[in-house]
């Protein structure tokens, strides 16, 4: 449209005529030198637009006409701009089509504003989809999760590889249902002890139990979990839930068919599709695949657009079989547009007020210029697609709307940019006016053939853009520098014996250590690193009041010596009752107490008073004679007994034995002021009687003991030769360990049985002890 009546016109038109001058001309064209204007009349028809309307040539009509122009949409028809979505007009700049910035994502732009789609919420100014629930998972798409790993399903749910007659709480962690046992297919009912059909893993094969008679009749019955099928006539597995469209497999386990899935509650059920966005238009029907409505075609993948039965020619189907016009068009029948124009005169309509020249031209300004497909490169448009080049340029052969410059001679490696110019190619560098030599960044001890092409000398090799040396072997700590010639790296020198080697230098000799990296120390086995880092000292496990001299050697101070690898205090007497805690030093055991006269020796106090009687070492009461020990712990007196007419011995109890060990009759208890004369001498008799049996007991034993002592101290002697027995004085030392070890000895224990010892002598002090108590009652009772 937009076109008016067409009409002839007698027109006064101007154009450059060229003509030659004295005849010069070079090759198959004339030089011109010279031109001038020539005028000339011509009748033309011509279709003329009408007002905000101008001729296109390519449509051949007249289209609508923006002055401002129509930025990022299309000019519809005179001065009004149409904005294709998402974008929208500028609401102060009507010839500016915008869209939002950032981009909308998950939404439409309106007034530069982004509005979320429908299943979305804006977040920080961006639309995020919205889940019901995702927990474990992200939400991807209006309630869609994407599950973490080890999840699945809608909610993102656990998922166990096996888990049957159980809950997967954790992923691939199988809580078992009460009353079921796990095993290595998932959980399982533990067969009653009636069940016919238990196999070798506990668990129920095929659910039949025991049975029960009735007139005579055995009847199966099913185990728990199992029920009776009456068509197939066997016990089938039970699901309590049901297993909807699936199978029950076992007792509570459900099997799906694909493409049926088990959800949440152990049902088979078909997959909720997911969609990644809204279908528009349509429905999710699968998994990223949306069904259009009625009368709607898919445009993409989530969207479906209005279907029409014809195309809507310069229309927009908007519903289901129905066109809209386009601004600027008017309805020719159901599904045709055609474009209105005020006035098309000599044209043809083709857009709204839009007219169409004749073939070949385009109107510019009210007029129909000649048209070239293409502009004229260095030329001008002479006809229809026809170009007339400049001087100094002729036409391509490749491209009949381009006029290249000419150059003489021909560039090498270049190209002719202007009229006897030459310009080198990328990578070449100008050597004379119209020939360019390749051109290198670096190549040492090469030639350079072509761009950053470089042939390495003999000895090199080109690794990347460089010609590096080339070593026959790899430099160790080094670089080569050279052909088959190493430079060693900082910290580094050059092994006498091997040229492709470099030795790390430390500047300080390295203490039980090797040399590693430069300044670096690396301790030898067994040793460690000390407050100098080129030193290194032996280490020992355990060398407490020592000198580690050597790996797990141990060279004790003066005072201690080594036992089971680890150095003991020396005391050079025995600590009786007690330990040796330090050299020379002893302590008490627990319960003792130290002597103050005798600093080797502990006693234990008595728990009682022992009045009338001696405290001895390890706490007991020996009381004196004529006494005895009470409940107490004191010593109280023994009352003096006489027995009259007592053919046999008075006991200390006062009960007088007769000599064949029965119980005398007859016998009175005397007291001391009553005792005649001659009963006195006849009992004096007897004590001495008594007395002499004691003392005699008393030297055998003082001899065993002396006896004893002697051969203890052969074995000691004996011993000394090894280096272990006697102390400093040449005393027998009995010792116990960690009690009393001899000095100066080194890396050597003393012997186990030391304890034993030990114990047998003060077995035998005790014994003496004992009997020098009998002897002093039996002095007391002389007395």
């Amino acid at each position: 449209m937009g076109v008016i009546d067409p009409k002839l016109t007698n027109v006064r038109k101007t154009r450059l005529k060229y003509y030659k001058v004295r005849g010069m001309c070079k090759g198959k064209r004339c030089i011109i030198k010279k031109s001038k204007v020539e005028s000339y009349k011509a009748n033309q028809n011509e279709s003329v637009c009408c007002t905000g309307w101008a001729y296109s040539a390519v449509l051949d009509a007249c289209s609508p006409t923006c002055s401002m122009g129509c930025i990022g949409g299309r000019c519809v028809s005179p001065e009004v701009c149409h904005c294709d979505p998402p974008a929208t007009l500028h609401p102060l700049h009507n010839n500016i089509c915008i869209t939002c910035d950032p981009p909308c994502e998950n939404s439409k732009c309106v007034n530069n504003t982004c509005i979320c789609f429908d299943g979305y919420q804006k977040i920080n100014n961006t639309c995020q989809p919205v889940c019901d629930s995702c927990v474990h998972g992200s939400c991807v798409a209006p309630n869609s999760c994407q599950c973490l790993p080890g999840y699945g399903g809608e909610n993102c749910e656990p998922l166990c590889d096996i888990c049957v007659n159980g809950v997967c709480v954790e992923p691939n962690v199988c809580s078992c249902m009460e009353g079921y046992l796990r095993n290595a297919s998932g959980c399982y009912k533990p067969c009653p002890k009636d069940c016919k059909t238990c196999n070798s893993q506990g668990e129920c094969q095929d659910g039949v139990c025991d049975g029960f008679s009735i007139k005579g009749k055995i009847l199966e019955r099913c185990c728990d979990g199992w029920e009776y099928d009456n068509r197939m006539r066997r016990c089938k597995p039970s699901c309590l839930s049901g297993c909807g469209d699936g199978e029950c497999v076992e007792p509570n386990r459900c099997e799906c068919k694909a493409p049926l899935v088990l959800n949440s509650s152990k049902k088979c059920v078909n997959p909720k599709p997911h969609c990644d966005l809204p279908c528009t238009n349509g429905t999710c029907t699968a998994n990223n695949v949306c069904t259009c409505h009625a009368g709607y075609t898919q445009k993409d993948t989530y969207t479906c657009v209005p279907k029409c039965e014809q195309p809507c020619i310069n229309g927009v189907c908007v519903e289901p079989d129905t066109c809209q016009c386009l601004d600027g068009f008017e309805s020719q029948g159901k599904w045709k547009c055609d474009p209105i124009c005020n006035d098309c005169i000599h044209g043809k309509c083709v857009a709204p007020n839009t007219c169409h020249c004749d073939s070949g031209y385009t109107k510019v300004n009210g007029k129909c210029l000649p048209v070239c497909d293409s502009e004229c490169q260095n030329g001008f448009c002479s006809g229809p697609n026809k170009c007339e080049c400049n001087l100094g340029y002729e036409i391509d052969p490749l491209d009949r709307f381009t006029c290249r410059p000419v150059c003489n001679p021909a560039c090498v490696n270049a190209s002719c940019v202007f009229p006897g110019t030459c310009s080198c190619y990328p990578g070449y560098e100008s050597l004379t006016a119209n020939i360019c030599k390749p051109k290198c960044d670096d190549c040492l001890n090469g030639d350079c053939i072509g761009p950053n092409e470089c042939r390495c000398h003999e000895g090199y090799e080109l690794i990347g853009t460089k010609c590096r040396p080339v070593c026959s072997q790899i430099c160790v700590n080094g670089f080569c520098s050279a052909p088959d010639t190493c430079s060693c790296n900082n910290g580094y020198e050059l092994d006498a014996s091997d040229k492709f080697s470099c030795n790390p230098i430390c500047k300080e000799k390295c203490v039980n250590g090797t040399c590693v990296s430069p300044d670096v120390c690396q301790c030898l086995e067994g040793y460690e690193k000390t407050s100098n880092e080129n030193s290194c000292k032996p280490k020992c496990a355990n060398c407490e009041h020592g000198l580690c001299i050597r790996p797990g050697v141990c060279s004790c101070d003066d005072g201690y010596v080594l036992y089971s690898k680890q150095c003991v205090p020396v005391c050079s007497s025995l600590c009786i009752n007690g330990y040796c805690k330090s050299p020379n030093e002893c302590g008490c055991h627990e319960g003792y107490i130290r002597n103050s006269s005798d600093p080797s020796m502990c006693y234990k106090p008595c728990s009682g008073p022992c009045n009338n009687g001696i405290c001895n070492r390890h706490g007991n009461c020996i009381c004196d004679p004529g006494y005895k020990l009470d409940e107490n712990e004191s010593c109280v007196a023994i009352p003096i007994v006489h027995c009259e007419n007592c053919n046999g011995t008075c006991g200390d109890d006062g009960d007088c034995k007769c000599w064949d060990g029965n119980t005398c009759s007859n016998v009175t208890l005397i007291e001391p002021a009553s005792v005649k004369s001659a009963e006195g001498l006849a009992g004096l008799q007897l004590t001495w009687l008594l007395g002499g049996c004691v003392s005699f007991l008393l030297l055998v034993l003082v001899i065993g003991v002396i006896v004893q002592m002697w051969r203890k101290r052969q074995e000691f002697v004996t011993k000394s030769v090894d280096g272990v027995g006697g102390n400093q004085y040449g005393s027998v030392v009995y010792t116990v360990p960690d009690t009393l070890m001899k000095r100066n000895i080194s890396e050597e224990a003393y012997s186990d049985n030391d304890d034993v010892e030990e114990v047998t002598a003060q077995d035998k002090l005790e014994a003496a002890e004992r009997l020098l108590a009998s002897q002093i009652v039996f002095e007391h009772d002389k007395i």
